[in-house]
């Protein structure tokens, strides 16, 4: 789970806030896509009570959802070959 492993290397560095965010940004995503594959996308409501939800919610919708979207503009590979 890229989360955990994220959420480990960068504890030592990093708030408590986003430490959570980072954990539990896998589980507050599937909001977004649930319930097109089968899960339930308001998993993550049993986080609600964390003072870090809407931080978490917020990053999510404002930075990892987007960065699925296939008509976003960017760069070719070959801009970033050396």
């Amino acid at each position: 789970n890229h989360g955990e492993v994220i959420a480990a290397i960068l504890r030592p560095f990093i708030s408590e806030a986003n430490h959570f965010m980072l954990l539990h940004h896998p589980l507050f995503q599937t909001y977004f896509y649930g319930c097109n594959v089968g899960i339930d996308p308001n998993g993550r409501d049993a986080h609600r009570e964390s003072p870090y939800f809407e931080h978490t919610a917020e990053f999510c919708k404002l930075y990892d959802e987007v960065s699925f979207d296939p008509n976003y503009p960017n760069e070719p590979l070959e801009t970033f070959v050396p």
